[in-house]
Parts: structure tokens; sequence; C-alpha cells
């Protein structure tokens, strides 16, 4: 499948470096920007960050005395392929961030908890024993990577109000 899953806490600066998959990341709290591209951006709670495969980003971390706190998570180039043979919807980001340069996408508090509550389930999945496990990560990676893009869509193509 080529997913990984990790929380990090580190306390040092990271030196600049590119993955050849993709890399979304999740901000919780902490004083740091973020450079990709060479751009650098102050990153605040709730922005969904979407590195693609070879960029070049790292992370500045302002004040090492406030906690620095973020989920990760990477997918191989080749399952984001699968996924967008299934249905373009799951590559908006992806198709934002190397079209625009557009990596980061903010969210409020209601929505970054919706996001957050699929993160949990997925990682509770990962770890457990669960008959059917290998499907419903599946389906929990997909889920969470299609309410992502949906999220940004939305927030950059509001509804008018006739339309609602």
């Amino acid at each position: 499948m080529g997913l990984w899953f990790c929380l990090y806490l580190p306390k040092s600066k990271l030196e600049d470096h590119s993955h050849n998959y993709y890399e979304f990341y999740f901000f919780l709290e902490g004083n740091v920007s973020i450079e990709i591209a060479g751009e650098r951006r102050p990153l605040q709670y709730g922005d969904v960050v979407l590195i693609l495969p070879e960029v070049a980003h790292h992370v500045v971390i302002h004040d090492e005395e406030m906690p620095y706190r973020r989920f990760v998570f990477w997918i191989s180039k080749e399952y984001a392929n699968q996924l967008m043979q299934l249905s373009q919807a799951y590559g908006y980001l992806m198709q934002q961030a190397a079209v625009t340069g557009k990596y980061i996408f903010h969210n409020d508090r209601i929505s970054f908890n919706a996001i957050q509550t699929k993160v949990f389930r997925l990682i509770e999945e990962i770890h457990s024993n669960r008959f059917g496990k290998e499907a419903k990560i599946s389906l929990c990676l997909n889920d969470l990577i299609l309410h992502l893009n949906r999220t940004a869509y939305e927030q950059e193509h509001p509804k008018s109000q006739k339309e609602e």
C-alpha cells in the first residue's frame, strides 16, 4: 500500500530534504514555519500541508521551549496514482500543489477536528488485530484522503446561498 504514519516531537531544526513519496502533515502546535521549495510560511493550528515527491522542504522551529507537535503520514506515488485512477477527486490537493505551488491548506477548529477523527480512526485500525484489518486500513486511508481533497475544494469553491 505504501503508507507510513508517525507523530513527531523533534526539538531541533530539520535540514532541507525531499522524499520520493507524498507527505501529508497535520500541524497541531508549536512556533514553527515550514519552508517548501524555498518559500517559508508560518504554520497555525489546523494547517494541513501536502509536500509533493522530490520537493525540498524543512521545518524551522522558532521557539524550542514550546512543544512542537504534528501528525505526518506518507503515501507512495504508486498508491496515489491508483487512487487517482479510481477518481480524479483523490488528486485535487496534489494538482493544486503541483500547478499553483499551494502546499498549505488552512482549517478552522471544527474542520480540523473532523480530520483528526479520521486520522485517529486510521491509527487505531493500523494498531488493531481485527478481522479485515488490511481492508479497513485501505478504506480509512481512502476516506481520509478524499475528505482532505473535498475540504480543500469546498474551501476554495464555496457554495452560494442559492446553491445551499
